[in-house]
């Protein structure tokens, strides 16, 4: 099978697309082991595509400035003048900072601590506790390791007894989030530097990604941080979410970008709700 994108493209042999919510995906067939390489460069090609590419600021979808991702995952992205540049995104193992991924996992780590007397315990370790119905706190090993929890997208949504932890006072909680908002803010001004901004203009900066439903904990202190740094940004919401923007640099990609009018038709198509101020 032979399929071309843009006349300049060309992709030769079986190739099974798998679509799920948050990446896209391509799988190669085992009779086109040839196909590998490119499929796992594909992989990573359109997942972040999936995840950030003109899903930025400006007067139209794709203009120069950043965007901040904190989702399952987390990753800035930018462009100015012709240069991209991106910072974090290196996976859950040992990156992924600010994410919910890392939320939960540095959650359950103060559980850890505040089971064993190494912090006090606050609200988290009753909240944890009571979603798991541990009787011994050991258990969660066994909630963790031994069932799906320990998948990536299972675990990220334990970032919600963090969130309901720091809204009821844990200030240990707190402070994650105060760290998150810190991480965050630092990957912005890294692709900053990387796409050599002059200091005095104030870069638009975009945010998406289900955690910024988290208005008090998240989207607010991040606005602040962000008026905080040594250089200026104007922080707002993207005008496309992901797939939308996927779709518009799909259309890049195969040699007939998108008009005004074909981009806005597009925007209206994949409205971006608004964050309610609740946890993904």
């Amino acid at each position: 099978m032979e399929r071309r994108y843009g006349g300049s493209v060309r992709v030769i042999g079986t190739v099974r697309a798998i679509a799920p919510v948050e990446n896209a995906v391509l799988v190669a067939d085992e009779e086109a082991p040839h196909l590998r390489a490119v499929t796992h460069r594909l992989i990573f090609e359109m997942h972040e595509a999936r995840r950030h590419i003109d899903a930025r600021p400006g007067n139209a979808p794709g203009a120069d400035g950043i965007n901040i991702v904190a989702g399952t995952g987390s990753i800035a992205y930018g462009e100015y003048s012709g240069r991209g540049a991106r910072a974090g995104g290196w996976g859950e193992l040992f990156s992924d900072e600010g994410s919910a991924y890392w939320l939960a996992r540095e959650g359950l780590r103060l559980f850890s601590r505040m089971s064993d007397g190494r912090a006090a315990r606050g609200a988290l370790y009753e909240g944890v506790r009571r979603h798991f119905a541990l009787a011994d706190d050991l258990e969660l090993c066994a909630a963790i390791y031994g069932k799906s929890v320990a998948q990536r997208s299972q675990l990220a949504q334990l970032a919600k007894l963090v969130a309901d932890a720091a809204r009821a006072g844990d200030q240990a909680a707190q402070a994650l989030f105060a760290q998150e908002v810190t991480e965050l803010a630092e990957m912005v001004d890294a692709v900053r530097t990387q796409l050599h901004v002059p200091p005095g203009l104030a870069l638009p900066v975009s945010y998406s990604g289900g955690l910024f439903q988290l208005r008090d904990l998240l989207l607010a202190p991040l606005a602040a941080a962000l008026a905080a740094r040594a250089h200026p940004y104007r922080f707002l919401p993207a005008r496309l979410p992901p797939d939308g923007g996927a779709a518009l640099q799909a259309a890049k990609l195969c040699g007939t970008p998108l008009d005004a009018r074909s981009i806005t038709t597009l925007e209206a198509e994949v409205r971006i709700p608004s964050p309610a101020g609740q946890a993904p």
